[in-house]
């Protein structure tokens, strides 16, 4: 699949940057034509981000109160898309030597199609909110024994995959745009003096 669906809410950060400048000309510009001239001279000045932005300026202020390195970077999509193959291509391979069930899992997909479903999942799970993402319980109406078996591997398969591509960041002292979101959340959350 294409790069954008695997982290669809990511950008390059310059692209960030270069929004953030827009919505500053735009605010101006809006200003200007309501006749108030000081008021969009004085937006220069003005704090005027994406919400990427946002979480990154609070998350440099806070970065020990949620627990990352105050030095964190924010991975580019080229970077967070390499981070994940790697991570991803790194679980498949321990779990076909670890279990009869996840050769036949891995017999049963293109090599694409796997990647592809794990990745689009976990980028999905994590856009909705879940710091670690893991499939739904599997439903108790079904019977499929082999779709139970395939199941819990393709679960186990997505939780391992989150685990190393999270040890990857940590271990580079990265945050996607996911992380960004995510972990302000949390901390706006866990800490209403912040909020």
């Amino acid at each position: 699949p294409p790069r954008s669906t695997l982290f669809p809410y990511t950008t390059l950060f310059r692209s960030t940057e270069k929004a953030a400048a827009e919505l500053r000309d735009r605010i101006r510009t809006k200003l200007r034509s309501l006749g108030a001239g000081d008021r969009a001279r004085a937006s220069d000045g003005a704090f005027i981000s994406t919400i990427h932005g946002f979480c990154a300026r609070i998350l440099r202020s806070q970065a020990l109160t949620a627990g990352i390195d105050p030095e964190f970077v924010v991975l580019d999509e080229p970077d967070a898309h390499g981070l994940a193959l790697a991570a991803f291509q790194d679980v498949l391979a321990k779990l076909a030597a670890a279990s009869p069930d996840a050769t036949d899992l891995i017999a049963s997909y293109r090599p694409d199609q796997l990647r592809g479903a794990i990745l689009g999942t976990y980028a999905e799970l994590r856009s909705r909110g879940e710091r670690e993402p893991g499939l739904p319980q599997f439903p108790a109406a079904c019977e499929d024994d082999q779709a139970r078996r395939f199941y819990g591997m393709l679960d186990r398969l997505l939780r391992l995959f989150s685990a190393l591509y999270e040890e990857r960041k940590r271990d580079r002292s990265g945050l996607d745009f996911a992380d960004l979101e995510l972990i302000v959340r949390d901390l706006f959350t866990s800490r209403t003096e912040l909020r």
